[in-house]
């Protein structure tokens, strides 16, 4: 479920309490690029839960056939593959405009993405829609939903 434009917290704005939450949760975007991009599949599993479920749908809502993993054994072998298509800082993903809803543990987020190549077009874009919990520790992802656009 992507985050309530109406009622989400824009990086930046006062937020009282919460706003320290949404730096944290912000960094968690950002941490996934990072360490894909970086050829870090451990690390990028690491942004979810035991249990994440990552998964693709086209912009209008239909599923990618065989993009859905559920659980840190097929996360990590996931990014293994998208790190030996791309390796390290071959392709970047930009997270932009992220929009964050905090409450308690639990977290939503809705940002966009671009992954562009070094001397290459514009490789996709597109929305992530995540849902985040916090372990105690950390913020992770519970799920997320990468929605690509093609055109």
């Amino acid at each position: 479920m992507p985050a309530d434009p109406d009622h989400a917290i824009p990086v930046g704005a006062t937020a009282g309490a919460d706003d320290a939450a949404v730096r944290a949760v912000v960094d968690v975007l950002y941490e996934y690029a990072h360490t894909l991009d970086g050829g870090d599949a451990e690390g990028c599993a690491d942004c979810f839960t035991d249990d994440g479920v990552w998964q693709a749908r086209w912009w209008d809502g239909g599923d990618v056939p065989d993009h859905r993993f559920c659980g840190r054994d097929e996360l990590v072998g996931y990014f293994r593959r998208i790190v030996d298509l791309h390796p390290p800082w071959t392709q970047l993903h930009l997270v932009s405009n992220p929009r964050v809803r905090v409450d308690g543990a639990t977290a939503t987020a809705a940002s966009y993405f671009t992954t562009v190549g070094a001397g290459q077009p514009v490789g996709s874009v597109g929305r992530y829609d995540d849902r985040l919990v916090h372990d105690g520790v950390h913020w992770r992802f519970a799920e997320r939903t990468i929605l690509a656009r093609v055109d």
